[in-house]
């Protein structure tokens, strides 16, 4: 099995128990006596953000939609807290605020709300109390810059929101909370303020569990799905959960890298319906909608379905996007399947390396400014093996030279192979065996490229 998983859960799965944060903890003076602060990013095209609480590190980085748990701050003196921005280069300050009292027995939950070009800080506050054994605590907070006013509903699964009263009524960032429920389960729906259709958003049936804190932010929904906003929740351990609508699917894009191999298929589950009828080498899919749910792949010739050239189990999630790339020669041919962390960043471009050529072995790989000699350089990525692969990483605006070369080698096989990159652009190159194997190698060029 396969699982290719994220930060997400589904909306079945009981609140509370889920990767948290736990490996950090600012600690402060005894109970009773602290305030505690607890941070979000909410900014839908902003960088993973590091918290930084008095200069220091205080808890992991934070991707979109992620948060801290609640973090113990000594009241009796003034406190920075900065979200840096990651960079290419040096970390930028996207949110910073410096010499600020905290006030004992006071909760701060502190938001970094609206897209990068005016992210800005958003603080709600409540006193700090202990959830009974049998309740839940929720507060919710409107958090999607571009979403009207939404009424919010929390009942009953399947009850019928005409007879039913909105939790809240929230504006862009108004928050209402936290409110006590009692422990169990429920169904989360979202719709225009003032009216019971359309849904704007559905969490299907899901576990509230006792004794926990909840902080639930309605985002942008930037990647899959119909929905216009989508839920992330965050407990007071610092727990992250992806409520996803109901509605959302999976994706899974194929890319056919078998140089020798014929062209192919591709099924899903048993299906005699191919989700991939016919692709040739080098061709790569659209992202393609598939459920979100344990799925069975089987890569075939075209021409010959009951012969399998590759299969394997994926586990996919709601929202997670994916590629699969059939991977050669065809006598040893293998499956590589790659996380593609679609949401784009406004402050810098995402540029993904795979080595894809089983002809050259393992590879060297440069990424330098145009006009610059690899001959005295260090490789950009050193020893890549067939299969591997760079994952996103960020780079700034501009123009660079790719040059792939054998291991320890300054002799391109590759290159140089010139890259126009972008803020917000996302680019994937796949090294790749002529047609029918060997050399000369070549390039599979996705997304923007």
């Amino acid at each position: 099995m396969i699982r290719v998983t994220r930060f997400v859960l589904l909306a079945s799965v009981l609140l509370g128990a889920c990767s948290g944060d736990d490996d950090y903890n600012y600690v402060g003076p005894a109970p009773g006596s602290q305030a505690l602060v607890q941070v979000l990013n909410a900014s839908p095209d902003a960088p993973p953000m590091t918290l930084l609480i008095d200069g220091a590190q205080a808890a992991p980085t934070l991707g979109y939609g992620e948060g801290t748990g609640e973090l113990y701050l000594d009241p009796t003196v003034s406190h920075s807290i900065t979200l840096q921005g990651l960079s290419p280069t040096t970390p930028t300050t996207l949110v910073s605020l410096t010499s600020k009292t905290f006030t004992a027995g006071t909760v701060y939950r502190i938001i970094a709300e609206g897209p990068l070009a005016t992210v800005a800080p958003v603080t709600y506050t409540y006193a700090a109390a202990t959830t009974p054994a049998n309740s839940t605590r929720l507060q919710f907070v409107h958090a999607a810059p571009a979403a009207a006013s939404l009424a919010i509903y929390v009942t009953a699964p399947g009850a019928a929101l005409a007879s039913s009263t909105p939790f809240a009524t929230l504006a862009y960032q108004q928050a209402a909370g936290p409110s006590a429920l009692t422990s169990g389960n429920y169904e989360i729906r979202i719709t225009p303020a003032g009216a019971t259709s359309p849904v704007l958003y559905d969490s299907g049936s899901l576990t509230l569990a006792p004794g926990t804190n909840l902080l639930i932010a309605a985002v942008a929904n930037v990647g899959l799905g119909s929905a216009s906003v989508q839920l992330v929740a965050v407990d007071q351990d610092g727990d992250n959960t992806f409520l996803a609508d109901v509605s959302t699917p999976a994706a899974l894009r194929v890319v056919h890298d078998i140089a020798n191999g014929p062209v192919i298929s591709v099924y899903t589950n048993g299906s005699t319906t191919p989700l991939v009828s016919s692709l040739a080498y080098g061709a790569a899919t659209a992202y393609l909608p598939v459920a979100a749910q344990s799925l069975s792949v089987s890569v075939t010739p075209m021409s010959n379905p009951s012969q399998s050239l590759l299969s394997l189990d994926l586990n996919l999630e709601a929202g997670s996007e994916h590629t699969l790339y059939a991977v050669g020669p065809l006598a040893s041919a293998q499956p590589l399947v790659t996380h593609d962390h679609a949401r784009r960043v406004a402050s810098y471009a995402k540029l993904r390396l795979i080595n894809g050529a089983p002809s050259a072995g393992v590879v060297d790989m440069y990424v330098v400014a145009t006009g610059t000699s690899i001959a005295a350089v260090t490789p950009s990525y050193a020893g890549v093996p067939l299969g591997g692969d760079t994952d996103f990483q960020p780079f700034t605006a501009g123009t660079y030279a790719l040059t792939i070369t054998a291991a320890n080698s300054k002799t391109p096989l590759v290159g140089p192979v010139s890259l126009t990159l972008s803020n917000s652009g996302i680019y994937t190159a796949v090294a790749r065996d002529a047609s029918g194997g060997g050399t000369p190698i070549g390039l599979i060029e996705l997304d923007d490229l």
